[in-house]
Protein backbone atom coordinates (compact mmCIF):
# COMPACT_ATOMS: atom_id res chain seq x y z
CA UNK A 1 0.00 0.00 0.00
CA UNK A 2 2.54 2.11 0.62
CA UNK A 3 4.26 1.58 -2.30
CA UNK A 4 0.84 1.84 -4.33
CA UNK A 5 0.64 5.34 -2.35
CA UNK A 6 4.36 6.38 -3.33
CA UNK A 7 3.85 5.24 -6.57
CA UNK A 8 0.50 7.16 -6.90
CA UNK A 9 2.47 9.94 -5.24
CA UNK A 10 5.02 10.13 -7.98
CA UNK A 11 2.47 10.11 -10.58
CA UNK A 12 1.26 13.33 -9.17
CA UNK A 13 4.28 14.98 -8.82
CA UNK A 14 5.31 14.05 -12.27
CA UNK A 15 1.65 15.23 -13.53
CA UNK A 16 2.49 18.29 -11.86
CA UNK A 17 5.57 19.18 -12.81
CA UNK A 18 4.36 18.15 -16.56
CA UNK A 19 1.39 20.65 -16.10
CA UNK A 20 4.14 23.02 -14.27
CA UNK A 21 6.29 22.61 -17.48
CA UNK A 22 3.42 22.40 -19.47
CA UNK A 23 2.77 26.19 -17.92
CA UNK A 24 6.69 27.69 -18.28
CA UNK A 25 6.10 26.13 -21.59
CA UNK A 26 2.42 27.79 -22.07
CA UNK A 27 3.91 30.98 -20.26
CA UNK A 28 7.09 31.14 -22.28
CA UNK A 29 5.75 30.56 -25.11
CA UNK A 30 2.65 33.23 -24.99
CA UNK A 31 5.66 35.73 -23.82
CA UNK A 32 7.37 34.74 -26.72
CA UNK A 33 4.23 35.40 -28.50
CA UNK A 34 3.60 38.58 -27.47
CA UNK A 35 7.22 39.61 -27.68
CA UNK A 36 6.92 38.64 -31.55
CA UNK A 37 3.60 40.62 -31.58
CA UNK A 38 5.26 43.44 -29.81
CA UNK A 39 7.51 43.02 -32.00
CA UNK A 40 5.20 42.64 -35.16
CA UNK A 41 3.41 45.85 -33.55
CA UNK A 42 6.77 47.70 -33.30
CA UNK A 43 7.60 46.88 -36.83
CA UNK A 44 4.00 47.48 -38.66
CA UNK A 45 4.20 50.87 -36.32
CA UNK A 46 8.14 51.11 -37.68
CA UNK A 47 6.62 50.73 -41.29
CA UNK A 48 3.67 52.52 -41.17
CA UNK A 49 5.81 55.41 -39.69
CA UNK A 50 8.14 55.12 -42.31
CA UNK A 51 5.51 54.88 -44.98
CA UNK A 52 3.84 58.15 -43.49
CA UNK A 53 7.79 59.99 -43.75
CA UNK A 54 7.51 58.45 -47.15
CA UNK A 55 4.65 59.40 -47.91
CA UNK A 56 4.64 63.19 -46.54
CA UNK A 57 8.73 63.33 -48.37
CA UNK A 58 7.09 62.54 -51.48
CA UNK A 59 3.69 64.79 -51.08
CA UNK A 60 6.47 67.49 -50.22
CA UNK A 61 8.88 66.93 -53.14
CA UNK A 62 5.49 66.36 -55.16
CA UNK A 63 4.52 70.40 -53.70
CA UNK A 64 8.32 71.54 -54.18
CA UNK A 65 7.87 69.41 -57.99
CA UNK A 66 4.72 71.62 -58.23
CA UNK A 67 6.59 75.19 -57.36
CA UNK A 68 9.40 74.17 -59.52
CA UNK A 69 7.06 73.37 -62.65
CA UNK A 70 5.10 76.58 -61.76
CA UNK A 71 7.91 78.75 -61.38
CA UNK A 72 9.55 77.20 -64.48
CA UNK A 73 6.11 77.62 -66.41
CA UNK A 74 6.33 81.55 -65.28
CA UNK A 75 9.31 81.90 -66.42
CA UNK A 76 8.87 80.21 -69.70
CA UNK A 77 6.04 81.85 -70.18
CA UNK A 78 7.63 85.50 -69.21
CA UNK A 79 10.55 84.24 -71.68
CA UNK A 80 8.40 84.03 -74.58
CA UNK A 81 6.23 87.09 -73.78
CA UNK A 82 9.66 88.68 -73.69
CA UNK A 83 10.54 87.12 -77.29
CA UNK A 84 7.33 88.47 -78.59
CA UNK A 85 8.01 91.69 -77.25
CA UNK A 86 11.21 91.53 -78.59
CA UNK A 87 10.09 90.14 -81.91
CA UNK A 88 7.37 92.43 -82.41
CA UNK A 89 9.52 95.55 -81.28
CA UNK A 90 12.53 93.84 -83.97
CA UNK A 91 9.73 94.01 -86.75
CA UNK A 92 8.57 97.04 -85.51
CA UNK A 93 11.90 98.30 -86.09
CA UNK A 94 12.51 96.75 -89.58
CA UNK A 95 9.07 98.37 -90.29
CA UNK A 96 10.12 101.49 -89.65
CA UNK A 97 13.54 101.17 -91.55
CA UNK A 98 11.78 100.10 -94.27
CA UNK A 99 9.16 102.86 -94.99
CA UNK A 100 12.51 105.10 -94.17
CA UNK A 101 13.96 103.60 -96.43
CA UNK A 102 10.67 103.73 -98.99
CA UNK A 103 10.54 107.34 -97.99
CA UNK A 104 14.10 108.20 -98.60
CA UNK A 105 14.04 106.22 -101.70
CA UNK A 106 10.95 107.97 -102.96
CA UNK A 107 12.09 111.62 -102.03
CA UNK A 108 15.40 110.69 -104.11
CA UNK A 109 13.39 109.55 -107.42
CA UNK A 110 11.66 112.70 -106.55
CA UNK A 111 14.27 114.88 -106.18
CA UNK A 112 15.53 113.13 -109.38
CA UNK A 113 12.82 113.87 -111.42
CA UNK A 114 12.17 117.28 -110.10
CA UNK A 115 15.30 118.16 -111.15
CA UNK A 116 15.16 116.30 -114.69
CA UNK A 117 12.03 118.01 -115.30
CA UNK A 118 13.75 121.44 -113.63
CA UNK A 119 17.04 120.83 -116.14
CA UNK A 120 14.67 120.10 -118.86
CA UNK A 121 12.77 122.84 -118.50
CA UNK A 122 15.94 125.55 -118.04
CA UNK A 123 17.14 123.69 -121.02
CA UNK A 124 14.45 124.61 -123.09
CA UNK A 125 14.37 128.39 -121.57
CA UNK A 126 17.87 128.49 -122.45
CA UNK A 127 17.75 127.15 -126.15
CA UNK A 128 14.33 129.73 -126.13
CA UNK A 129 16.58 132.47 -124.66
CA UNK A 130 19.31 131.01 -127.51
CA UNK A 131 16.67 131.36 -129.86
CA UNK A 132 15.05 134.78 -129.10
CA UNK A 133 19.14 136.00 -128.89
CA UNK A 134 20.02 134.36 -132.27
CA UNK A 135 17.05 135.98 -133.47
CA UNK A 136 18.15 139.52 -131.92
CA UNK A 137 21.56 138.83 -133.43
CA UNK A 138 19.87 138.17 -136.75
CA UNK A 139 18.03 140.63 -136.62
CA UNK A 140 20.60 143.38 -135.63
CA UNK A 141 23.32 141.83 -138.37
CA UNK A 142 20.04 142.90 -140.99
CA UNK A 143 19.70 145.80 -139.55
CA UNK A 144 23.21 146.90 -138.95
CA UNK A 145 24.14 145.75 -142.88
CA UNK A 146 21.37 147.78 -144.00
CA UNK A 147 22.29 150.74 -141.93
CA UNK A 148 25.90 149.63 -143.65
CA UNK A 149 24.29 149.75 -147.24
CA UNK A 150 22.85 152.92 -146.46
CA UNK A 151 25.89 154.16 -145.28
CA UNK A 152 27.69 153.24 -148.57
CA UNK A 153 25.00 154.77 -150.62
CA UNK A 154 24.90 157.94 -148.75
CA UNK A 155 28.56 157.99 -149.01
CA UNK A 156 28.37 157.79 -152.81
CA UNK A 157 25.72 159.87 -153.01
CA UNK A 158 27.72 162.57 -151.37
CA UNK A 159 30.53 161.88 -153.30
CA UNK A 160 28.40 162.23 -156.33
CA UNK A 161 27.30 165.57 -154.98
CA UNK A 162 30.78 166.74 -154.18
CA UNK A 163 31.62 166.25 -157.63
CA UNK A 164 28.61 168.26 -158.87
CA UNK A 165 29.17 170.86 -156.31
CA UNK A 166 33.09 170.71 -157.21
CA UNK A 167 31.94 171.84 -161.30
CA UNK A 168 29.54 174.63 -159.60
CA UNK A 169 32.71 176.08 -157.45
CA UNK A 170 34.33 176.10 -161.00
CA UNK A 171 31.78 178.01 -161.76
CA UNK A 172 31.37 180.50 -158.81
CA UNK A 173 35.74 181.48 -159.33
CA UNK A 174 36.07 184.97 -159.17
CA UNK A 175 39.43 186.48 -159.88
CA UNK A 176 40.45 189.56 -157.32
CA UNK A 177 41.95 192.75 -157.98
CA UNK A 178 44.86 191.62 -156.27
CA UNK A 179 44.98 188.19 -158.42
CA UNK A 180 43.94 185.90 -155.83
CA UNK A 181 40.91 183.37 -157.11
CA UNK A 182 37.78 183.13 -154.92
CA UNK A 183 35.22 180.43 -154.70
CA UNK A 184 31.99 179.30 -152.92
CA UNK A 185 32.82 176.22 -150.67
CA UNK A 186 30.11 174.36 -148.51
CA UNK A 187 30.97 171.72 -145.61
CA UNK A 188 28.98 169.81 -143.19
CA UNK A 189 29.29 169.10 -139.70
CA UNK A 190 27.21 166.54 -137.28
CA UNK A 191 25.52 165.92 -134.33
CA UNK A 192 24.61 161.82 -132.79
CA UNK A 193 21.12 162.23 -132.09
CA UNK A 194 20.66 158.17 -131.43
CA UNK A 195 23.60 156.17 -130.68
CA UNK A 196 22.09 152.93 -131.09
CA UNK A 197 21.19 153.55 -134.96
CA UNK A 198 24.88 154.71 -135.80
CA UNK A 199 26.47 151.99 -138.49
CA UNK A 200 28.92 149.87 -137.45
CA UNK A 201 31.28 151.43 -140.33
CA UNK A 202 31.44 154.83 -137.84
CA UNK A 203 31.72 152.90 -135.06
CA UNK A 204 35.04 152.60 -133.56
CA UNK A 205 35.71 149.37 -131.00
CA UNK A 206 37.31 151.12 -127.49
CA UNK A 207 40.39 149.10 -127.05
CA UNK A 208 40.82 151.06 -123.25
CA UNK A 209 37.38 150.09 -122.48
CA UNK A 210 38.13 146.21 -123.43
CA UNK A 211 41.14 146.29 -121.81
CA UNK A 212 40.13 147.65 -118.86
CA UNK A 213 37.75 144.78 -118.95
CA UNK A 214 40.11 142.23 -118.87
CA UNK A 215 42.17 143.26 -116.12
CA UNK A 216 39.00 143.43 -113.59
CA UNK A 217 38.14 140.02 -114.67
CA UNK A 218 41.79 138.45 -114.08
CA UNK A 219 42.41 136.94 -111.02
CA UNK A 220 45.22 134.70 -110.10
CA UNK A 221 46.54 134.89 -114.14
CA UNK A 222 42.91 133.50 -115.23
CA UNK A 223 40.65 135.35 -116.72
CA UNK A 224 37.25 134.13 -117.80
CA UNK A 225 35.72 137.24 -119.46
CA UNK A 226 33.68 136.66 -122.31
CA UNK A 227 32.61 139.22 -125.06
CA UNK A 228 30.48 138.83 -128.24
CA UNK A 229 33.12 139.49 -131.04
CA UNK A 230 36.42 139.56 -128.91
CA UNK A 231 38.84 136.61 -128.57
CA UNK A 232 40.47 136.95 -125.13
CA UNK A 233 43.96 135.12 -125.44
CA UNK A 234 46.71 134.85 -122.56
CA UNK A 235 49.94 136.33 -123.58
CA UNK A 236 52.87 135.14 -121.87
CA UNK A 237 55.92 137.75 -120.99
CA UNK A 238 58.68 138.29 -118.71
CA UNK A 239 58.50 141.27 -115.98
CA UNK A 240 61.68 142.38 -114.51
CA UNK A 241 61.17 144.33 -111.21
Amino acid sequence: MTTAIAAEKAAEEERKRRAEAKRLADAKAAEEKAKRDAEAAEQKRRDDEARRKAEAKAEIERAEAAKRAARQAEIDAKKRADDEAAAKAKAEREKAAQDAADAKAKRDRDAIEAKEKADREAAAAAAEIKRKQDERKAQQKAADEARDAAAVATQRANRAGQDAKAKDAELSRTRTDLGAIASLRTTYDFEIVKEADVPRLYLEVSRGAISAAIRAATHDGKCNLKIDGVRIFPVTDSVVR
